[in-house]
């Protein structure tokens, strides 16, 4: 009688230790349920092969997502070749053990990166290795825009990926986040401020001899705090990501590869320092590699990615001691020290791709954007000390101003185009036609010249 029940319990035991983790095996799955969720859960017969888990279950008439894989679901399921996660999944607790784990499939990256692993063991990756969405291998990751956060572990042991891309939404990557991604040789981040990251973000990664590519105005912040200075170099983005813009009326500066479009405005060229002026003279056929301001007839773009950029970095034209520096990518000015040494910048564009730090003689931190162009003056060269400053009224580098001589025929006795405030006369707009007032921006005729307020 003993050994009849003593074998029915051997029977028995298996069976409620089955009912004991879950409350449905479905299609060979084990599932919890809450009220709204299904959770994956441990199987008496461990989980082996390709496992597929679903995005949703039914039971008992209703519907669940698959939303977590709980801590015992896959722990040293040493036969588990594959593992399928749905977008609805939002916490993995653990897949420690996973021995022969060679590949992870997801169909959607922007969910996989709001899971939320429970530890250094829970993210299938730290054993396969290869992550792959829709049957292809991410090798080249790039993180959606949607993401402002990379969590931990998110892409621990994922030894695929060679490059990875960082948008300018994420504000910080998490713990571990790229832990063992041996086979890294560049990462792009676009955050123009740091991303709050743990100095162990990277740990046994090969950043040591990869590339770190960041804005040009960072490239001081970047490789002076770890994990990021720890990258092999720290090097600035071309800035190609998007369409520069110029407003028509409104002065700018301009740089190309190729011969620019004469008929998009007015070129002009620097020519020379007088009597306190800095001038440029209107070039009717504008030429390749020469830094220019342009006055646009109208509103147009220029994609830098439609242009042949590979190996440029920027043309100078030099006339009596004033250099007008053109640069194809977006460049962020050394410092001049102290108080400028007899030099200072003139940032033309008032662009969002270019700005000047308050301290304009020393140009720290002052930006100029990619295809456009700024002024570097030696005032002490040109002569500025003694005219200028007037017995010690004005300091050197309060900037001279530009003037533009305009060849066109078609305004009489307008001469030149003055960059700043007017003096007392009659406005007129560029067709000749009398204006009441000066406008707040733009181009006009007063007092026989043709000014420019940017």
């Amino acid at each position: 009688m003993k050994k009849i029940e003593l074998l029915i319990l051997a029977v028995l035991l298996p069976m409620m230790a089955t009912a004991q983790y879950n409350d449905a095996i479905i299609d060979g799955i084990c599932y919890n349920f809450s009220e709204d969720e299904a959770e994956v859960t441990l199987s008496k017969e461990r989980y082996s092969g390709d496992v597929v888990i679903p995005e949703t279950v039914s039971y008992n008439g209703k519907t669940y997502p698959v939303t977590s894989i709980d801590a015992a679901a896959f722990m040293h399921c040493r036969s588990l070749n594959s593992i399928t996660i749905p977008n609805n999944m939002k916490r993995i607790e653990s897949f420690q053990g996973c021995l022969a784990l060679t590949a992870v499939h997801i169909k959607s990256l922007e969910a996989w990166c709001k899971i939320l692993f429970g530890g250094s063991s829970a993210n299938p990756l730290s054993f396969a290795g290869h992550l792959y969405q829709n049957g292809q291998e991410i090798t080249e990751l790039t993180i959606p825009e949607s993401i402002t956060t990379i969590g931990a572990f998110s892409f621990k042991g994922c030894k695929g990926l060679t490059s990875v891309t960082i948008p300018k939404s994420v504000m910080s990557v998490g713990l571990s986040a790229f832990e063992g991604c041996s086979s890294l040789t560049d990462v792009y981040c676009y955050p123009d401020s740091l991303p709050d990251t743990p100095t162990v973000s990277f740990p046994l990664s090969t950043i040591g001899t990869a590339t770190l590519h960041v804005p040009a105005n960072s490239v001081e912040w970047y490789s002076a705090q770890s994990p990021w200075k720890d990258f092999g170099s720290v090097v600035a983005l071309p800035n190609y990501t998007e369409p520069i813009a110029f407003t028509a009326g409104q002065m700018a500066t301009i740089i190309l590869p190729t011969e620019p479009d004469a008929g998009k405005g007015k070129y002009y060229r620097l020519a020379g320092c007088k009597d306190g002026e800095i001038i440029f003279e209107q070039e009717l056929q504008p030429r390749a590699h020469v830094p220019y301001i342009i006055v646009p007839h109208e509103d147009f773009s220029i994609d830098p990615a439609e242009l042949e950029l590979a190996g440029l970095t920027g043309d100078t034209v030099s006339v009596e001691g004033v250099r007008f520096i053109g640069t194809y990518v977006s460049e962020v000015l050394p410092s001049l020290g102290g108080d400028g040494g007899g030099f200072y910048y003139d940032i033309i564009d008032k662009t969002p791709d270019c700005s000047l730090s308050p301290s304009g003689e020393t140009g720290k931190g002052a930006v100029v954007g990619a295809l456009r162009a700024y002024l570097l003056v030696d005032w002490k060269t040109t002569g500025w000390n003694d005219p200028y400053t007037q017995g010690g009224t004005k300091s050197p580098w309060e900037k001279m101003p530009i003037v533009l001589r305009d060849n066109a025929t078609s305004i009489s006795g307008c001469p030149q185009t003055v960059h700043g405030e007017s003096s007392n006369g009659k406005c007129y707009d560029l067709q000749g036609r009398r204006i009441s007032e000066k406008p707040s921006r733009g181009i006009y005729i007063e007092g026989g010249k043709v000014k420019a307020r940017p």
